[in-house]
């Protein structure tokens, strides 16, 4: 009979799921590597021809509720929000973690993106905040926060830039969409786009050639097309009002 003490184990391959919500799992643009949540770690699959296999892990200290790729084709960095309210900056080359902020509750979603060599970080907490950060040489400082009113709070988030002006698209539980210009100082309410009757869940951006087109999803069962543009008016180009006009006369719903 063969006893215990002749038997060598190891670990061949481990797996965990991913888990649930939306802004729970981010695929890579230019090398197609899938980022999700996995109970209070972070996974990373690497494509490997047809097939996918863990390439990086980092764990956390509380469940993690939303991951995002840096948009940027060569960055090789993560934004993490988790169940305590903390969002990261993970590196997954050197494993490098940056600490960003934290929220007065769980964040709920969080998105990025990289313009004029700054990356730009924004964070959506249970605690009605939306909290705006840039990241340039691995110093990150805080930009600007929006207090969602009521007491309510973004369900999703999405940046873009159009030529150079960074947008921010907030899913909140009014059944809107908020449209926010983040300038160089400050976070410049544009327009509130309506239509959706329910909570907006998702949203996501996709350039044109005019600007972009925003992709909401709500649960009324809805998809919703939205063309946004940027007019050029170098008569008053810096002043709010202005940009808020510019932005409202080429908002059309499409969809």
């Amino acid at each position: 009979m063969l006893g215990r003490e002749a038997l060598e184990t190891r670990c061949t391959y481990r797996s965990i799921a991913c888990n649930r919500g939306t802004g729970t799992a981010d695929i890579h643009s230019s090398s197609d590597s899938i980022v999700y949540c996995g109970g209070r770690c972070v996974v990373v699959l690497g494509r490997c021809g047809y097939r996918y296999s863990t390439s990086r892990y980092m764990p956390t200290s509380s469940t993690v509720k939303s991951v995002a790729w840096v948009k940027l084709d060569s960055a090789e960095q993560v934004v993490v929000g988790c169940g305590d309210g903390s969002v990261y900056l993970w590196n997954v080359k050197n494993e490098d973690i940056i600490e960003i902020c934290k929220h007065g509750d769980s964040v709920v979603y969080v998105t990025a993106i990289v313009c004029n060599d700054i990356t730009y970080i924004v964070s959506s907490g249970a605690d009605s905040i939306v909290k705006v950060h840039c990241s340039k040489s691995n110093e990150v400082t805080e930009h600007s926060t929006i207090t969602i009113p009521k007491q309510g709070f973004a369900h999703c988030v999405s940046v873009t830039s159009i030529n150079e002006a960074v947008i921010l698209a907030m899913g909140t539980d009014d059944s809107s969409v908020s449209l926010y210009h983040i300038s160089d100082t400050e976070t410049i309410f544009l327009t509130k786009l309506t239509g959706h009757e329910d909570w907006v869940r998702g949203l996501d951006f996709r350039s044109t050639d005019t600007g972009c087109v925003l992709a909401s999803g709500s649960q009324d069962h809805y998809i919703r097309l939205w063309r946004i543009a940027l007019l050029q008016d170098d008569s008053d180009t810096q002043a709010s009002d202005s940009r808020r006009s510019c932005f409202k006369s080429r908002i059309e719903n499409i969809g």
